[in-house]
């Protein structure tokens, strides 16, 4: 199970939560960056069990 929570705001995308593998926290910078109108990606996602950094 993944927590994922995404903000936005002109732009500027902050990704905050805990996904179950390392990889996704990368994985889901790299789709962040993919969107159209989005300058920057601010990835505060670790990879635990459910507790935020």
């Amino acid at each position: 199970m993944s927590h994922v929570f995404v903000f936005a705001r002109s732009g500027e995308i902050t990704l905050i939560g805990w996904v179950p593998e390392r990889t996704q926290v990368a994985l889901a910078e790299q789709t962040a960056h993919t969107v159209d109108g989005v300058t920057s990606v601010n990835n505060l996602l670790s990879r635990s069990g459910g507790r935020l950094n």
